[in-house]
């Protein structure tokens, strides 16, 4: 996605007025962020604290890790679940659920733009490769 593209995405969202369904929707969402963002950081602080409390020498090192660890991971997956609601639940008309969708076309062909340069560089590196074998084979 270039440079350009987001930034026309974003003048559109930020001009963009969502109607009472598209809020609904839109607070559901953020409530799966928050949610799975908390759950993440409690759990995997308590579990550092618990791995703390088991050390001889106890810092709070684990116990500060396991709780932004917890927190990364759980906001990860809310915003995949939360993006995940707002694709399935938001009306078929709505302009948000089509500027969701055109965003994940945009990402999904530089995706596959990408994974198809490599592929390709990998192609030529192994046929360059195979061609030295062939070089080093004829000069024994």
């Amino acid at each position: 996605m270039s440079k350009e593209e987001k930034d026309e995405i974003k003048q559109t969202l930020s001009k963009y007025e969502p109607n009472e369904q598209e809020r609904e929707v839109i607070r559901s969402a953020v409530f799966n962020v928050i949610n799975l963002a908390t759950v993440g950081a409690g759990s995997l602080g308590l579990a550092g604290h618990l791995w703390n409390k088991s050390r001889p020498k106890r810092t709070g090192i684990p116990t500060i890790l396991g709780f932004f660890t917890g927190l990364a991971l759980g906001a990860a997956l809310g915003m995949e679940k939360g993006m995940q609601t707002l694709r399935t639940r938001l009306p078929l008309d709505s302009k948000l659920r089509s500027i969701i969708l055109e965003t994940d076309q945009l990402r999904h062909a530089r995706q596959h733009q990408v994974l198809r340069n490599e592929n390709i560089s990998s192609v030529d590196l192994s046929q360059s490769q195979s061609e030295g074998d062939v070089l080093l084979s004829d000069n024994k």
